[in-house]
């Protein structure tokens, strides 16, 4: 007798776990689909396009195998650079010091005129390889390059000013380069490695 009346609540739940939800379902479509809307307005409205202006960012294109001249000026400042071989030298005249950069196979070397200590960064494999593709390409950004010149330490007017860069490479000329020793690594000075 005890298990009849527990098969029968049992019998009742199930059936009530069905039906429970199903009445609740309709009553509220009913209640949704009875209710009065307000009459909707629509506007249509077009879009218009409007032009998105990207400022451009000039690119370089130089050949690294050169051999180049370029020289430009800013206020008070002078560079000159010479290209040849991979190998780049640049020579940036201020007020009161001179200072000297150059790429030799796979390290940059920046040192001031007259000091005998200067900052070395090597393992620049990379991003000539990667100037060299993009100038295939069409050139390299502007901004790619003062990047570069910024992680390596050049910090000078000249360097910081993407006016200045454009103005110095578009004086580029080739020309033959009559001291290749300017593209050597100074003896007397003591470079240290730079992060």
């Amino acid at each position: 007798m005890e298990k009849d009346n527990l098969f029968e609540v049992f019998v009742f739940l199930s059936k009530a776990v069905i039906i429970i939800p199903i009445v609740v379902v309709v009553i509220s479509l009913l209640l949704r689909f009875n209710q009065q809307h307000p009459q909707k307005i629509i506007s249509l409205i077009t879009p218009t396009s409007s032009p998105v202006v990207k400022p451009t960012v000039p690119k370089i294109k130089i050949d690294l195998k050169g051999p180049l001249v370029c020289q430009g000026n800013l206020q008070d400042s002078s560079a000159t650079a010479y290209i040849k071989d991979k190998k780049i030298k640049a020579i940036v005249k201020e007020k009161n010091a001179t200072n000297n950069f150059l790429v030799n196979g796979d390290c940059f070397y920046n040192w001031n005129q007259g000091e005998f200590v200067g900052k070395r960064i090597c393992g620049l494999s990379p991003i000539l390889s990667l100037f060299e593709t993009m100038a295939g390409f069409g050139g390299m950004g502007l901004d790619l390059i003062l990047n570069q010149l910024t992680q390596l330490g050049v910090n000078n007017q000249i360097a910081s000013n993407p006016a200045t860069i454009t103005d110095l490479i578009n004086t580029c000329k080739k020309q033959v380069i009559g001291d290749l020793s300017i593209f050597e690594v100074p003896k007397n000075v003591l470079f240290k490695n730079a992060k």
